[in-house]
């Protein structure tokens, strides 16, 4: 269907990542920007979601924790009907 469409292939990524989501726009602006944080953050998917270095991700727990953040087990996601 893609290629009906375009004539080409479509490029497209995929990865294996650990993903943050945080939901509040000031928590989240202030995780982005404090130096504390940088070293644990790859980079950013949206406005509530971050990729996460795994390596560091057992330190990365106890900061947020030491922040006040409470993290839940898992992901909640949408999905498409």
């Amino acid at each position: 269907l893609l290629k009906q469409l375009g004539g080409q292939a479509t490029l497209a990524e995929m990865a294996t990542v650990t993903v943050l989501r945080c939901p509040n726009p000031e928590a989240f602006h202030a995780l982005v920007t404090s130096p504390k944080f940088k070293p644990y953050i790859l980079g950013e998917l949206s406005p509530d979601l971050l990729v996460v270095d795994a390596k560091g991700l057992e330190a990365f727990r106890l900061e947020l924790a030491w922040a006040g953040f409470s993290l839940t087990k898992g992901l909640s996601v949408k999905r498409r009907k």
